[in-house]
């Protein structure tokens, strides 16, 4: 296979690159399958959120999973090795997991042909297909292929489904999306914390470079009597956004400072569920710009909430009355607006609620 030759050769200069980044740097050799892998499922999910999404159905599977990501944020799994056997091998050589599990639309031929060969059935959970994604597939005889030795997909919208059996795949069905059954971590320090809170606050939530300049014109209009909660995507963006902050805000305070001020920067990981689920107002961010495609709508509950317009990925949850951002601006101002929000977000998330447990038992009834 050109692929894996090509991936194969490629690694050690990928690692190289790698090697410059602090983030590239995390847990580099298990890129290359050094790791203690144990575990009678092996779950994978690309990114944090992925991986965390996974938790619903594995949860009612087994104690003890092996979990790989390709997200060195992502601590509480390991590192995917590069797709190749050469660095497969050495996992697949310490387990025989009863199924491999992949989260939404990770694509890995090698991973899934290893796994296939090895008598091992493969499940996409959380499936998630866009137009793009769709597009990508279609063109790929390597992908299709690939993806022809997954037993099931359990697809988290109709559109999926539907772009799932328009490629051939008809071993589909609609379950949803488990990470949105998500519990927020209650950290006593930060409910103690909030609880200091002297107004209500409007929370922008995972938002990138660039959204700044969307938002910010915005959100100084509406202040006047509203704290602002900023938690950036990325740590390594931190600096960049207490800076843009400090010059256009006054009042600017981090939340590892202990203390609010009229603008608050989450320079820590982990609290933010929190802080949406008692936000006057929550912000999806990673939509007002293209290129990101959005984060999830309901990760405040049921807080009113507003998105971006590039909202690609999170489409099958989104109402057109939550979107865009002059839509802050009338969420702030109109209460029986808001109300309209929150019931519409109260029937989105209950919508959601037992994917988990139905995908597990499905899982089960066909290992």
């Amino acid at each position: 296979m050109l692929y894996e030759i090509a991936v194969t050769l490629a690694a050690p200069f990928i690692a190289l690159g790698m090697i410059f980044s602090k983030r590239g740097r995390e847990r580099l050799l298990q890129r290359f399958g050094f790791i203690n892998a144990a575990g009678d499922f092996w779950a994978h999910g690309a990114s944090v959120g992925e991986v965390k999404g996974l938790n619903p159905i594995l949860n009612r599977l087994t104690e003890t999973p092996f979990i790989t990501s390709i997200s060195p944020t992502a601590k509480a799994s390991a590192l995917l090795p590069f797709d190749s056997r050469v660095f497969l091998k050495p996992i697949f050589n310490q387990i025989k997991p009863k199924a491999l599990i992949i989260s939404e639309s990770d694509i890995w031929p090698v991973l899934i042909n290893e796994a296939f060969k090895r008598d091992i059935p493969i499940f996409y959970v959380n499936t998630r297909v866009t137009e793009s994604g769709f597009n990508r597939i279609k063109k790929s005889n390597l992908l299709k292929k690939s993806l022809h030795n997954v037993k099931f997909f359990f697809c988290e919208d109709i559109n999926t489904e539907n772009r799932l059996k328009l490629l051939g795949f008809n071993n589909v069905s609609v379950e949803g999306n488990a990470k949105y059954e998500l519990i927020a971590d209650s950290n006593p320090k930060s409910l103690e914390f909030l609880k200091q809170a002297d107004s209500p606050f409007i929370t922008l939530a995972s938002i990138h470079p660039g959204e700044e300049r969307v938002l910010f014109p915005v959100l100084k209009e509406i202040l006047s009597d509203k704290i602002l909660v900023v938690a950036p995507r990325h740590k390594e963006r931190i600096k960049y956004f207490e800076d843009i902050l400090r010059k256009e805000f006054k009042g600017v305070t981090k939340f590892s400072e202990g203390k609010w001020g009229k603008i608050l920067l989450i320079d820590t990981f982990g609290d933010l569920g929190i802080f949406l689920e008692n936000s006057f107002l929550a912000v999806i961010c990673g939509s007002f710009i293209p290129g990101i495609g959005g984060h999830n709508p309901l990760e405040g509950k049921k807080v009113p909430t507003v998105i971006g317009p590039y909202h690609e990925k999170v489409s099958s949850l989104v109402l057109p009355d939550w979107v865009g951002a002059d839509k802050i601006k009338k969420a702030v101002q109109d209460a029986s607006f808001r109300e309209k929000i929150k019931l519409e977000l109260s029937s989105v998330y209950e919508s959601q609620k037992g994917v988990g447990e139905r995908v597990a038992n499905k899982i089960i009834e066909m290992i």
